[in-house]
């Protein structure tokens, strides 16, 4: 398998984002994914390190989007201030996600703000104790901000456009009929303020050491015929991606 390099935020553009606090099967999932949104034929590969039909001169797949590493932002969880809640708050014009005091100490502006504008978003995360990891629900309770913008009928959120939500989930349990339940409640209820749309989600058992989802082709091509689906829903990708989508990963990984 090669190394991938994941990217950082970029308002306004597709958010593809990896929950797992290890770089694993859900990163492995994740550029799966945005192969094949880039390119319906890409995957031919399997992630090897010979480069297919589907990558630029330059390293790149065209129309390819870099994942990002939630672990990679610092992010506290919502300490229940009550001041994104508060009628006369004043809330930033360049980033409304800047009214939150943890916005001042952690990395969380810029990851909402990117998911504030987003087109669409992509999820995948591994499922812990039959929920989400903790930085991704910390995410989820940060976006109560947006929640309470949107009960005060602040116009950012009244002007949001409706987007789709794709999610990724991977679970080591081999079974369980409620092994994901809560984990899509808390996406579907937490992403509702921001008008997006959980779309049926993917849903993977059997997953646990880091390299699993990577020896195994039946589930990659379920990703990819996935990563296809988001193609046919938001239409072909416009442009190549100026950076390499695929290098070695240097961001912090868990001691």
């Amino acid at each position: 398998m090669r190394d991938f390099a994941p990217g950082r935020v970029v308002p306004g553009r597709p958010l593809l984002l990896v929950c797992s606090p290890r770089a694993g099967n859900s990163l492995t999932a994740a550029f799966a994914f945005a192969e094949a949104r880039a390119d319906g034929r890409a995957g031919k590969s399997g992630g090897k390190a010979k480069a297919t039909a589907s990558v630029s001169p330059s390293g790149g797949i065209p129309g390819a989007i870099r994942p990002v590493m939630l672990h990679d932002y610092d992010m506290y969880p919502c300490r229940d201030c009550g001041r994104c809640a508060q009628a006369g708050a004043a809330f930033p014009p360049d980033n409304p996600a800047r009214l939150c005091p943890m916005a001042t100490r952690d990395e969380s502006a810029p990851l909402l703000a990117a998911l504030l504008a987003a087109p669409w978003l992509a999820i995948f995360a591994p499922i812990y104790f039959y929920h989400l990891p903790a930085r991704l629900k910390a995410m989820l309770d940060r976006c109560q901000l947006f929640y309470n913008a949107a009960l005060q009928k602040r116009p950012f959120m009244l002007n949001l456009p409706k987007r789709r939500a794709y999610v990724v989930l991977a679970a080591a349990r081999e079974r369980g009929e409620q092994l994901f339940a809560g984990s899509l409640l808390s996406l579907k209820y937490a992403l509702a303020p921001l008008n997006m749309e959980l779309q049926d989600p993917l849903l993977l058992y059997g997953l646990e050491p880091k390299g699993d989802l990577a020896g195994r082709a039946d589930l990659l091509e379920r990703v990819r015929q996935y990563g296809r689906l988001a193609r046919e829903l938001e239409g072909t990708p416009p442009e190549p991606e100026a950076e390499d989508f695929y290098g070695e990963y240097d961001g912090r990984e868990p001691a």
